[in-house]
């Protein structure tokens, strides 16, 4: 570090050297020592005791402050904290001015001569554009997961809410099956209310502010982004008339039911036939069952949904998330 950023000069240093070794000298003494004119050495000595490196006393003459080089080193870290502080402060809102011009570009319509609609067609770089679209949200953020998306696709919707800054409005429909319903229930920083449940979500779709939409394509890798006023807003609608169908993710603590045991994947199959009306002997031969064995899972269905009839146990399965 230079003299200079101290507030030091080549001559004061001499004059605090010829002091150190000369203690108690006069200005006098101090100019001979140094071999400087009187002028420059006398300037040199109020700035060496304006800093706190000298004293100087009628008695004493003039003596080294014992801890001086302390308070020019505190004296230069503050100096430092200050620039340091305001160098934070110009970065930061330097980043919240980048920031806000990526998200303009994120969440702009299309200009006319750019496609309204681009295909991602690489997981990892669907996954970095929609944790950017997300992060610069400010409003509103729609989320649809789809059927096919299953576990996976709540779950990584619990990573991306991490992601929602403080105050977007945040609504998720999911599939009303136990175990997906199980999970949206204990995604962190999600109102119950902001919830709905549906048999069959038709598509994976985000919706971002009213003015991006992420749209699932046929296949899990398969994303498309949409801008312009006009085709996001038919996915908005989309979202809006499947959100007015769904309900309430079921109460309780577990969806399994009033036993606390999650229906199997075959208790599913069979609950589903019994919402379409399949006779059992269709059933039994789908599932490589017996009619006797169809039977009693049926009647033991019945009893765990204490039910009275099939086409009341399929109503009472579907208002608990079980189809």
């Amino acid at each position: 570090m230079s003299l200079e950023s101290v507030g030091l000069t080549e001559l004061d240093m001499r004059v605090y050297r010829c002091v150190s070794h000369h203690p108690g000298c006069s200005l006098g003494g101090l100019v001979v020592s140094a071999g400087l004119p009187r002028p420059a050495v006398e300037a040199s000595r109020d700035r060496l005791v304006e800093m706190g490196l000298l004293v100087t006393g009628e008695q004493e003459g003039m003596q080294v402050n014992p801890v001086g080089p302390e308070l020019v080193v505190e004296r230069l870290r503050a100096d430092i904290d200050v620039e340091y502080n305001q160098r934070r402060k110009q970065a930061a809102g330097l980043h919240g001015e980048l920031s806000r011009i990526v998200g303009e570009g994120l969440l702009s319509g299309v200009d006319g001569t750019s496609s309204p609609v681009e295909v991602l067609t690489n997981s990892g770089a669907t996954h970095v554009q929609l944790l950017a679209l997300i992060g610069h949200t400010r409003h509103e953020l729609l989320r649809m997961c789809a059927t096919s998306g299953d576990a996976d696709a709540l779950h990584s919707a619990g990573r991306e809410l991490k992601g929602v800054r403080p105050g977007v409005d945040v609504r998720l429909i999911c599939p009303s099956s136990s175990l997906l319903t199980s999970q949206a229930r204990s995604l962190d920083g999600l109102d119950s209310n902001a919830m709905r449940v549906v048999s069959s979500p038709p598509v994976g779709l985000h919706v971002f502010d009213r003015r991006v939409a992420l749209v699932e394509g046929d296949s899990a890798d398969t994303w498309f982004v949409v801008h312009g006023h006009a085709l996001v807003r038919v996915f908005y609608a989309l979202f809006d008339t499947w959100w007015s169908l769904g309900r309430a993710a079921p109460a309780g603590s577990e969806p399994g039911g009033v036993d606390g045991v999650r229906p199997t994947g075959e208790d599913l199959v069979l609950l589903q036939h019994l919402s379409d009306g399949a006779k059992d002997e269709n059933v039994a031969r789908q599932l490589g069952l017996s009619v006797r064995t169809v039977r009693r899972k049926i009647s033991h269905l019945l009893e765990r949904l204490d039910a009275t009839s099939r086409f009341q146990a399929g109503v009472l399965a579907a208002r608990r998330g079980w189809i």
